[in-house]
């Protein structure tokens, strides 16, 4: 494997990391939807002041819906952000420096992860496919499949700034009623995939999480400002946070957001106490942005990359192998749901329904909440990235080898001390020699509001077998908790 990292990916690293480098290499002919004419915005009005601002219609409602679609602003973006929400290290003090850079229409990215006294902790590469995260410390690497299908990495581009109503969306999904109510009378939260590909920076270049956490009740905030943060002309809304079990997860009480007027990103975010004392933050230091590929307005500064020949040294980890009783496997053989094209789940964490079966390696800790479903939930340190928690069903889901599973996955959580921010979720099929786990979302716990936040993915096996259900894996960073509860999944053949 080391011969291979060598000889094959480290070439194509550097390869990338060059044309990154190149604003004419990012913004190629393959993805030119605006050209000059598209970019007048001589129809709308450059507010200047916060009254005329809050006279446009349903203002809070578009700021709402256009950070939710964030990526459909720009195309690529790169900068430096400082947060004390996680900590990257051991010690829960330090705070984390998220370096990035994201490549929307080429799909592609770059991050790194380090703290004041670690300068690169974590490198993190999404190209071709693949993402492949190299630990620095440990000096190893994991390789995992990344790849969006045509109809997932769809955009309608915007040409607005975030005070306009967006242009109608191509896909309904996406446009408006993001946050709603599920069946069980609990919120719902319906992120979109996100098309980044970065998740340490996606709460600030994506900010899904924080806007559902903190602007899905309108009442709640107010805009209070417009100003310029790293010569970006910026909009300024302050808020009170009225859940106490997100207030005490990001550890305020009331909070100021400051973003970006034309993406919709969030530069700036800080908490506060309830004596007004700064507690926590998200502060960018650095920050550039192509809002159109056809029409470049910067040149992209050079990627911060560690030297590319040391990786040849590493490791590859794999990923903790899913252990499943031959007992289990005995049932699900005679009960599989065979002749139907889709099944229904939802499964709590260590179910009591004969019809569902979980499985766990680590999640060791076992809690008790009134706010847990069912009043309970397992937890395991983020940093145990060898730990799994599964949640299967004994009438899985047949498919061929040449068939895609599309997943509506929705995860409930409703903790303060659940705080990945990259825990992983699989799509798992067993086959006829071993099982298989294919990515469907990477969740950032430390923002994601309580509730339910649902995510969707077309998967492709490629062997056939047997769809049982969702594994769930830390992201084996940092020094927080990541949480499993229950989770509710519609499969179906496509």
């Amino acid at each position: 494997m080391k011969r291979y990292l060598r000889k094959q990916i480290l070439p194509l690293f550097c390869a990338v990391i060059l044309a990154l480098l190149s604003v004419d290499n990012i913004c190629n002919a393959q993805y030119s939807m605006l050209d000059a004419n598209d970019l007048d915005l001589s129809e709308s009005t450059d507010f200047e002041t916060v009254e005329e601002i809050n006279q446009i219609a349903n203002i809070k409602e578009n700021i709402f819906n256009n950070l939710l679609n964030a990526i459909d602003y720009y195309d690529v973006v790169e900068g430096t952000f400082t947060t004390t929400l996680w900590s990257a290290s051991e010690d829960e003090d330090a705070a984390t420096i998220v370096s990035y850079i994201s490549n929307i229409p080429e799909q592609q990215s770059y991050q790194k992860i380090a703290t004041e006294k670690q300068p690169a902790v974590l490198e993190v590469y999404v190209l071709d496919g693949k993402k492949i995260t190299f630990n620095n410390l440990s000096r190893t690497y994991t390789e995992q499949e990344r790849e969006l299908s045509e109809k997932e990495s769809a955009r309608t581009k915007q040409d607005g700034n975030i005070c306009l109503r967006a242009n109608s969306y191509t896909n309904a999904r996406y446009a408006e009623n993001r946050a709603g109510i599920k069946e069980d009378g609990m919120p719902i939260y319906r992120y979109r995939n996100d098309l980044t590909n970065a998740d340490y920076a996606s709460v600030s270049i994506f900010p899904q999480t924080l806007t559902f956490g903190l602007l899905t009740d309108f009442d709640n905030w107010e805009i209070t400002g417009i100003g310029s943060y790293l010569d970006r002309k910026t909009l300024i809304i302050n808020g009170s946070i009225s859940d106490p079990v997100y207030s005490e997860k990001i550890n305020s009480n009331s909070f100021q957001l400051t973003i970006d007027f034309e993406t919709g990103i969030i530069l700036e975010f800080v908490g506060y106490d309830t004596e007004g004392n700064e507690s926590e933050s998200i502060r960018t230091v650095d920050f550039t942005v192509v809002e159109n590929c056809a029409i470049p307005k910067s040149v992209l500064p050079e990627i911060p990359v560690n030297s590319l020949r040391n990786y040849s040294d590493y490791t590859e980890k794999s990923t903790a192998h899913v252990f499943v009783s031959e007992e289990y496997l005995k049932n699900i053989r005679t009960t599989n749901a065979v002749g139907t094209n889709s099944i229904y789940c939802l499964i709590d964490n260590d179910t009591v329904d004969s019809s569902y079966y979980n499985i766990r390696q680590g999640f060791l800790a076992y809690l008790n909440d009134p706010n847990y479903y069912n009043k309970d939930m397992r937890r395991t340190d983020s940093n145990k990235g060898d730990d799994n928690y599964s949640w299967f069903t004994d009438s899985p889901l047949s498919h061929s080898a040449t068939a895609y599973i599309d997943v509506d996955l929705d995860i409930y959580l409703y903790s303060s001390t659940s705080k990945d921010p990259s825990a992983l979720y699989y799509a798992y099929s067993i086959g006829m020699v071993a099982g298989t786990g294919k990515l469907i979302c990477s969740m950032d716990q430390s923002t994601a509001p309580n509730g339910w936040n649902s995510f969707s993915k077309s998967v492709y096996i490629g062997s056939s077998g047997d769809f049982i259900g969702i594994t769930l894996y830390p992201s084996g960073e940092g020094s927080t908790y990541t949480g499993a509860d229950a989770v509710s999944f519609d499969a179906s053949i496509s």
